[in-house]
C-alpha cells in the first residue's frame, strides 16, 4: 500500500507501521481521535506543553 510501510521482526513478522502523514494525515488523525475517545486512561499527559511542542 503506497504510503505505508511495515518494520518486521528477524522472523518476518509485523510490529510496527510507519505512515506517511502527508498522505494519510487525515484518516491518522480520525483514528487516533477515535483511540483516544474510546480509551478509558486519562490522556492528560499528553497535552502538556513540551511533550505536545514536540509531536507538532
Amino acid at each position: 500500500m503506497k504510503g505505508i510501510q511495515y518494520i518486521v521482526d528477524e522472523t518476518g513478522e509485523k510490529t510496527a507501521v510507519v505512515i506517511d502523514l502527508k498522505e494519510w494525515g487525515q484518516l491518522w488523525n480520525e483514528f487516533y481521535q477515535n483511540l483516544l475517545d474510546r480509551s478509558p486512561v486519562n490522556e492528560d499527559w499528553i497535552n502538556r506543553s513540551p511533550f505536545r511542542e514536540k509531536l507538532d
